[in-house]
């Protein structure tokens, strides 16, 4: 009985050793080692050989060597490895998700940034044309005050030379002709006058002759005055007339009589032809303003 009992004894023993041996030996029962460093890092893997002073662990990485002075602590607690390996998955997808954010962010901040260039940029056209308007304003105020001064400067002034030059030139000429007519017609008053007189003078003689003579003279002084007072009138009339004109232009910026349009040859219709010439019957210089109206 006491051989029995200890024969089983050895054979429950042999069996445990066995078991052992195999729970050890069984893929699913292998569990990762954890190696806590001293910076904070942790190590997981399989420890294939340590000694008193190093470790070496077998990680995903591959074989890895620490330092036993930099350990600080060691640990083979399934539970807390699959704790710790949770908790990097959690990290992990946090810090996905922190990337996530910040690629929106971005994206986000370069479409701001985009829309504010183009903000910054349509008030740089606006503060842009804004000068431009007053710059314009500033040089229209200039050009009323200076047609106002002579007809076609303030055209010429604001860039407007052809006009200008067409409204300058013909102030000048009509203000030539009306000094000249004006001359003619003093001269001619003051020779009727002296024939005015001499009729007065003829007529107190009672002499047929001499009031005839006078009367003829006297007359024709007064064809001549009449005359040029007609010649004074016209040339003052549109020397007046070009001078009210060139106001209105550079008063308005553009042409009075805007719904002229300009010729096939490019010619400004608003502007008014003034057309000189000679009749042969009166003997005497005539002018005309002629418009072109399209039909």
């Amino acid at each position: 009985m006491l051989g029995l009992s200890a024969s089983g004894s050895f054979l429950s023993r042999v069996l445990l050793m066995l078991g052992l041996a195999l729970l050890v030996l069984t893929p699913g029962a292998a569990h990762a080692d954890m190696i806590f460093l001293r910076g904070g890092e942790v190590l997981v893997g399989e420890i294939e050989y340590q000694s008193p002073r190093i470790i070496r662990l077998r990680t995903s990485q591959g074989l890895r060597t620490v330092e036993k002075d930099n350990v600080s602590r060691i640990s083979y607690d399934e539970e807390e490895e699959a704790q710790y390996l949770a908790r990097q998955r959690e990290e992990a997808a946090l810090e996905e998700q922190v990337q996530q954010l910040q690629s929106e962010l971005q994206e986000q901040r370069e479409t701001l940034e985009a829309e504010r260039s183009a903000l910054e940029e349509e008030r740089a056209h606006m503060r842009e044309s804004e000068t431009r308007a007053a710059q314009a304003e500033a040089l229209y105020e200039e050009s009323r005050w200076r047609s106002l001064v002579w007809p076609g400067w303030g055209q010429y002034h604001r860039g407007e030379t052809v006009k200008g030059g067409v409204f300058m030139g013909a102030a000048f000429l009509t203000a030539f002709l009306w000094y000249r007519a004006d001359g003619d017609y003093q001269v001619a008053t003051t020779s009727f006058e002296e024939n005015s007189t001499l009729s007065l003078l003829a007529a107190g003689t009672g002499n047929s002759g001499a009031i005839a003579g006078a009367f003829l003279l006297a007359n024709e002084a007064r064809n001549e005055k009449q005359v040029a007072a007609s010649d004074a009138t016209l040339w003052s009339t549109l020397f007046f007339g070009l001078y009210i004109y060139s106001a209105l232009d550079a008063y308005l910026g553009h042409s009075p009589l805007s719904f002229l349009a300009a010729d096939e040859s490019g010619r400004d219709a608003a502007i008014p032809e003034l057309l000189l010439g000679y009749d042969p019957q009166t003997e005497r210089p005539v002018a005309r303003v002629a418009f072109r109206i399209p039909l």
